[in-house]
């Protein structure tokens, strides 16, 4: 008798200590740690993918002071405020996942969950975008403004929706000048047989092609080293980048050109994008949108304290008159045909634009 009670007693233990380890773990949501409901500033209290933290990452090969980092900073801190917190944008600047190539076909392919690139560089993957590049369509930003809130643009983002990835908005880095280390340029003819670095751009070789000078396409942590070394003559980029990349270091002359401005491409993988809930996918696009106005507000200060920078370090400016500036506006005229007749939104967009001027 005594055998039996001490078997009954035994499975009464074992039973009572299932339920209490049962009742342990019902009290922990699935996939989730056991400070998950303190980790997230909005648990409970946000709709958008269930309430659940979203963990993004967004790289870009700028230096932290340039004011593509800086969108991209202000994009990041825009959607984690939008979401109670919930949304978190890791940002990789300075090329630590890669060059501006190797970012967008991480993007596409989904190694990184958003990129900031600049135009040029989806040159090899779409001819749609060459457009904003056009030499001196868009050379102001008061017509920049006027672009990027027009339904046009919508489109042209839109259309990089066929290569996987999303279109969130363009951040502007600035009109676009050319700075050497061998003389003051004036004219095309000043130009010639210059190595100027370049975007990997068809449309931005041709148009320096065109200006005369020997255009050479170089991923941007390559250029500091290039100019030092005598590899290129010169860089067509904005004065952000010159300051912010520190090529006053290495070059003699800066010629305000602004054959275009830079903009960047904020994309996102598509597949990433979509398997978020309806309500963050819309914050992420307000936060893009508002995060581009940024820029925008913030650019021609940046520039003047770029060049303010700039000249301190002993860079002599070439400031174009309209008159010279207008012998550089009607050598590349002639690109305009070719790129109209590559696909009829070019042609749009074009044309949209005109009417802005």
């Amino acid at each position: 008798m005594k055998r039996w009670v001490s078997v009954v007693m035994m499975l009464l233990l074992v039973f009572l200590a299932a339920c209490g380890s049962g009742g342990s773990q019902s009290g922990q949501t699935p996939g989730s740690s056991p400070s998950s409901g303190t980790s997230s500033p909005s648990a409970g209290s946000n709709g958008g993918s269930g309430g659940k933290p979203v963990e993004l990452t967004l790289a870009h090969t700028l230096a932290e002071t340039h004011i593509l980092h800086l969108a991209a900073a202000k994009f990041a801190e825009l959607a984690a405020e939008k979401s109670g917190g919930r949304i978190t944008i890791t940002i990789y600047p300075s090329g630590t996942l890669g060059n501006d190539l190797e970012l967008i076909e991480s993007t596409i392919n989904g190694d990184v969950d958003a990129s900031v690139v600049g135009v040029p560089f989806y040159s090899g993957f779409t001819p749609i975008l060459d457009a904003y590049l056009l030499p001196f369509l868009i050379d102001s930003y008061e017509i920049e403004r006027k672009v990027f809130d027009s339904p046009v643009h919508q489109e042209m983002l839109a259309s990089l929706d066929s290569m996987g990835i999303v279109g969130l908005t363009l951040f502007e880095g600035g009109l676009v000048h050319i700075g050497n280390t061998k003389k003051e340029i004036r004219t095309p003819a000043d130009m010639a047989g210059m190595k100027i670095r370049t975007g990997n751009s068809e449309l931005a070789v041709e148009s320096l092609r065109v200006q005369g000078a020997n255009p050479t396409p170089m991923t941007l942590p390559e250029v500091y080293t290039g100019l030092q070394t005598n590899v290129i003559d010169g860089v067509q980029t904005n004065l952000v980048t010159i300051a912010a990349q520190k090529f006053y270091e290495v070059i003699d002359y800066v010629t305000i050109h602004g054959q275009y401005s830079f903009p960047a491409v904020a994309a996102m993988n598509k597949k990433r994008f979509e398997s978020l809930s309806a309500e963050d996918q819309a914050i992420l696009r307000e936060a893009a949108k508002e995060a581009t106005q940024y820029t925008l507000d913030e650019i021609e200060k940046l520039d003047a304290d770029a060049r303010q920078q700039i000249e301190a370090a002993g860079v002599k400016f070439i400031d174009l008159t309209p008159e010279e500036k207008q012998v550089f506006i009607e050598v590349t005229q002639g690109i305009f045909d070719k790129y109209l007749a590559k696909d009829p939104l070019i042609e749009k967009f074009v044309n949209a634009v005109l009417e802005m001027k």
